[in-house]
């Protein structure tokens, strides 16, 4: 499939070492200026939150004397609203129980489970579920980012691949 690239002399050596430490400044700064918006933005946040925060600290604290006593309200009958789930037990080897632990993690909803970080999901299920290794929660993720992507027919195609693999 791949063949190595081996240099005959040491001309050749010197003109793949340049190409390769070409390539791999092209690729950084491909990575660099692609995000820099991003930290721009971040940055921009953190200053504004910043600043935000310390004329909220310069605000002199209100006196007890100068705190008026609200008359208590009672709460009115308004509808709760309703969290957001997907049904996650339309990924593979999900099932009910799995479901009600990613809950309990903050995980409803596919695109949640597809930006979770793989390795923090298996060191809090592992504790309950010995034999979850990472592969099998990277394919859930594969599956969330189909199922949140609306991609029903690639979700349910991939499914059967793993099924085939499964029995195997």
């Amino acid at each position: 499939m791949f063949t190595f690239y081996s240099p005959s002399n040491s001309s050749d050596l010197i003109i793949y070492i340049i190409m390769l430490t070409i390539t791999l400044l092209l690729a950084f700064g491909a990575g660099y200026f692609s995000h820099i918006q991003d930290l721009d933005d971040l940055l921009q946040s953190e200053t504004k939150y910043n600043y935000e925060l310390q004329k909220l600290r310069n605000q002199p604290a209100a006196k007890p004397e100068q705190v008026q006593a609200q008359p208590e309200v009672k709460p009115t009958a308004e509808p709760q609203t309703e969290i957001y789930r997907d049904d996650l037990t339309k990924i593979h080897h999900i099932d009910l129980s799995t479901q009600q632990k990613l809950n309990q993690l903050g995980i409803r909803t596919y695109r949640q489970l597809q930006l979770f970080n793989p390795l923090n999901l298996k060191q809090v299920l592992s504790s309950e579920e010995d034999d979850l290794d990472i592969g099998e929660i990277i394919i859930w993720q594969q599956q969330a980012a189909l199922a949140a992507s609306h991609k029903w027919d690639d979700l349910s195609s991939l499914q059967a691949e793993l099924d085939r693999r499964s029995k195997k």
